[in-house]
């Protein structure tokens, strides 16, 4: 439905590439009657909400002969309003209240040095009822930290904020497939993200006091990117597979908690240089409705 943990994980792919050039408690609630629900956005107008979303990454790449690692954390609080919805299509403002990234790896350590700047920035994003950004205003003009260092912009880590849904009416226990393709072009790379995944209306749970719907699936796709890092051309491809959970609340169509868990082996290809890399990598994201 969406891969929240990879804006975090392209950022320390990049960071691998400049190493190697350079050298609350949810509890399950009573089950509701086997009645179908209908799994959409639905925002009111003015309606607000703040979100935390949370991320960590370990990335290991073989550069001749020699293991070299990085790791990743991130925290990202932000609060959204709905300014007006036309024909099932969502336009937010989006105030930022607290981002903080750190990348860690033998020839740097920049914990808790990226993010800060863009406190209190803000930026207008359009999205549809089935979860797609359509549009992400000037949110790829808003910089994190120094992308040779492992930072990027808001436009990627905003392209796939929130899970993607059915559009459609479905009942407890019932499973469908799903497909996504997304496309992001960002200061730090770009890149393509090519999923489907089988997704299961597991049941009712009940999250910060809202009753949720309860959905579990399985993951897998490739992602694809290209980025230049001192002056070289390289390539990404990651093969990925993983898990995810979302609950969902269908009363006031909003997502109150999402959890991924994914992992993938590729390799960076050096373009004109006749290098290949070979990393692998594993990330978790958890993105989680505060008010």
């Amino acid at each position: 439905m969406k891969r929240s943990f990879f804006p975090v994980m392209a950022m320390s792919a990049l960071t691998l590439a400049v190493v190697a050039a350079s050298c609350s408690t949810s509890k399950t609630a009573k089950s509701d009657p086997k009645q179908p629900v209908v799994l959409e956005y639905r925002f009111a107008d003015g309606s607000e909400y703040s979100y935390a979303q949370t991320g960590t990454s370990e990335q290991y790449m073989d550069v001749q002969g020699q293991s070299v690692a990085v790791s990743t954390g991130s925290y990202m609080g932000f609060t959204m309003k709905n300014l007006k919805a036309v024909q099932q299509q969502f336009e937010f403002d989006v105030v930022m209240d607290s981002l903080s990234l750190n990348v860690a790896s033998p020839m740097m350590d920049n914990a808790g040095s990226m993010g800060s700047e863009v406190k209190g920035r803000s930026f207008r994003m359009s999205l549809s009822n089935n979860g797609k950004p359509l549009s992400m205003g000037d949110a790829s003009k808003i910089q994190v930290g120094n992308p040779m260092s492992g930072g990027g912009d808001l436009g990627a880590t905003f392209s796939e904020i929130f899970p993607k849904l059915p559009l459609k009416e479905v009942s407890p226990g019932q499973t469908w497939a799903m497909s996504d393709t997304t496309e992001v072009k960002s200061s730090a790379m770009e890149s393509t993200t090519i999923s489907k995944g089988d997704y299961t209306f597991t049941g009712y749970e009940t999250v910060s006091g809202r009753k949720c719907v309860l959905i579990t699936g399985t993951a897998e796709g490739s992602r694809y990117g290209k980025m230049n890092t001192q002056g070289m051309d390289m390539v990404m491809t990651i093969p990925f597979k993983g898990t995810e959970k979302i609950w969902f609340d269908p009363s006031a169509g909003i997502v109150v908690k999402y959890e991924s868990v994914m992992s993938g082996t590729g390799q960076i290809e050096v373009v004109g240089m006749g290098m290949t890399l070979d990393l692998s990598m594993s990330a978790k994201a958890n993105l989680e409705l505060l008010k």
